[in-house]
C-alpha cells in the first residue's frame, strides 16, 4: 500500500513538472506569438493615453475659442487685457515732462539713472541711445554706453530736428534751456471730448468721438499716466468717457495714419452730469465763476464779459447784440485782482495745473480757452503757449499760474429753439 502511494506521488509531481517545461518550451519555441501580444497591450495602453491627450487639446481649445471670442466681443486685442495690476504695478512707466527737464538742468552732473521710471524707445545702431517722448514740440536723446554719465543729453525741437540744446555740456543750465524752450516751442493744441474705446493696443487705445463737434478715430498714447489704476484695469471695448488729449501734430503710421494724441485726462463715465442750469432766458452774457473745488469756502472769483455777438429770438425774430472789449493781453481788459492758483504739492512734486470748477447761469455748449504767458502782457502780437477746447458741457477747466486765460463760450444755434438765443462770449482772467 505504502509502495502504491509513493508511485501516485511520484507520478503527480511528474505530471505537474512535464505541464511546467511544456510552458517554458512553448514561449522559447514561439518567441514572436509573444511579442505581437506584448506588443498588442502596450497599443491599447498608448492608444489610452493619446485619446485622454486628445481630450485634453480639446478642452484647452475650447477654453482659448472661448476667451477669443470674449476679446472680440469686447474689441481688446491681446495686450493689456492679458495684464494682471499686481504683476505690472511696478512696471509702470511716466512719460518725460518739459518741468522734469528743467529739474534735470539744475544738476551738475547727469547720470543714466536720472532717467530710470520713464518711457522710452531705443533708436541706437550700436550705441546707447534712448528717445524720450515728450509733447508735440521736444523730445530728449540720451546716448551713450547705457552706464554712468551720458556722452550726450539733447532737448530736441521736434518740428525743427537740426535745433538742440545739450543738457550734458558744462555750459548749459536751467535758464539756458528755458530759453531755448521758449524760443523753440509752438502752441499746444488739446481738446477735452466724449469718446469711447474702440480698440485697446500694446502703445495705446483706438478711440471713436461721440462728439458732434469733433468727430473721427484717433489713436491716443499715455492713458496709464492720464487716469487712476482702479479706472485703468476696467478700460474695456465700448467704454464711455471725457479724454482732454494733447494734438502730437503726427501720424501713427502702425495705425492705420491715424492722427495722434496723447491723453491728459480721462474719466470714465457712469452717470449723466448735472450743471445745475436755471430755467430762465438770458437776454446778455452772464458772468464768468470760478472756484477752488478744494476749499470748503464759497469764494467764487467773478469776471465779466468782455467782447460779445449775442443773438436773442423775440416773437419768431432774432435780434443780436455786439460788443467790442480790449484785447486779452491789454491792460485795459484785465481784472486788477489776479485768480490766486493754490500751490499744491503731490507725492510726484508741485501740481503745474490746477482743475478749477467753471460755471455761467446756463453752460455754454463748447468752451476754448487761449493761454499766454504773464510775461506777455501788453504784447498784441504774442502768441498762444496753449489753446484747450471743452466740446460739451463742462464743469471743470486746468489753470496755471502766472498766465492770462480767454475763455470764449459758445451756445450753438442749433440749440436755438431750446435756449431761444445764441451767442458768443469772451471773459479774460489772469492768475498769480
Amino acid at each position: 500500500m505504502y509502495f502504491l502511494m509513493a508511485a501516485f506521488v511520484f507520478l503527480a509531481g511528474c505530471s505537474k513538472e512535464n505541464r511546467s517545461v511544456t510552458d517554458i518550451n512553448n514561449r522559447v519555441q514561439n518567441p514572436q506569438g509573444n511579442l505581437e501580444s506584448q506588443q498588442a497591450s502596450e497599443e491599447k495602453q498608448e492608444e489610452k493615453e493619446i485619446q485622454e491627450e486628445k481630450e485634453t487639446q480639446g478642452d484647452q481649445g475650447e477654453q482659448r475659442t472661448v476667451e477669443k471670442v470674449t476679446a472680440l466681443e469686447t474689441n481688446v486685442s491681446d495686450g493689456w487685457n492679458e495684464l494682471d495690476p499686481s504683476e505690472t504695478e511696478d512696471e509702470k512707466k511716466e512719460l518725460l515732462t518739459l518741468d522734469q527737464v528743467l529739474e534735470l538742468s539744475r544738476k551738475e552732473k547727469l547720470d543714466w539713472s536720472d532717467f530710470d521710471g520713464y518711457t522710452y524707445e531705443d533708436v541706437g545702431f550700436g550705441l546707447c541711445i534712448h528717445m524720450y517722448d515728450i509733447d508735440a514740440h521736444f523730445y530728449l536723446l540720451v546716448g551713450g554706453t547705457g552706464e554712468g554719465e551720458p556722452m550726450y543729453v539733447h532737448l530736441v525741437s521736434a518740428r525743427e530736428k537740426e535745433k538742440f540744446i545739450d543738457l550734458a555740456s558744462q555750459d548749459v543750465g536751467e535758464e539756458e534751456v528755458e530759453d531755448f524752450i521758449l524760443e523753440n516751442k509752438g502752441t499746444s493744441y488739446r481738446v477735452s471730448i466724449f469718446a469711447h474705446v474702440k480698440e485697446i493696443k500694446q502703445d495705446g487705445i483706438l478711440i471713436s468721438s461721440d462728439t458732434d463737434e469733433f468727430p473721427g478715430v484717433f489713436f491716443v498714447t499715455g492713458v496709464r499716466d492720464a487716469m487712476s489704476d482702479e479706472e485703468f484695469w476696467k478700460l474695456k471695448g465700448g467704454m464711455h468717457f471725457r479724454i482732454l488729449m494733447e494734438d502730437m501734430n503726427r501720424k501713427n503710421v502702425e495705425n492705420d495714419n491715424l492722427a495722434e494724441y496723447r491723453a491728459k485726462e480721462m474719466v470714465l463715465l457712469s452717470d449723466d452730469e448735472d450743471f445745475g442750469q436755471e430755467d430762465i432766458l438770458l437776454l446778455d452774457a452772464p458772468e464768468l465763476e470760478l472756484n477752488n473745488p478744494l476749499t470748503s469756502f464759497y469764494d467764487p472769483y467773478i469776471v465779466q464779459s468782455g467782447s460779445y455777438t449775442w443773438t436773442v429770438e423775440e416773437n419768431g425774430e432774432e435780434k443780436q447784440m455786439v460788443a467790442c472789449g480790449a484785447s486779452p493781453l491789454d491792460e485795459a481788459g484785465l481784472k486788477k485782482e489776479k485768480l490766486k492758483i493754490p500751490n499744491y504739492s503731490t507725492a510726484d512734486g508741485v501740481m503745474n495745473s490746477f482743475p478749477y470748477l467753471y460755471s455761467t447761469k446756463i453752460q455754454p455748449d463748447i468752451l476754448t480757452l487761449r493761454q499766454w504767458n504773464i510775461a506777455d502782457r501788453g504784447d498784441n502780437q504774442a502768441k498762444e503757449e496753449q489753446i484747450t477746447v471743452y466740446y460739451g458741457k463742462t464743469s471743470i477747466v486746468e489753470l496755471q499760474r502766472d498766465k492770462i486765460y480767454e475763455f470764449t463760450a459758445e451756445w450753438l444755434k442749433r440749440n436755438l429753439p431750446e435756449n431761444k438765443f445764441y451767442a458768443e462770449v469772451s471773459y479774460t482772467v489772469a492768475t498769480e
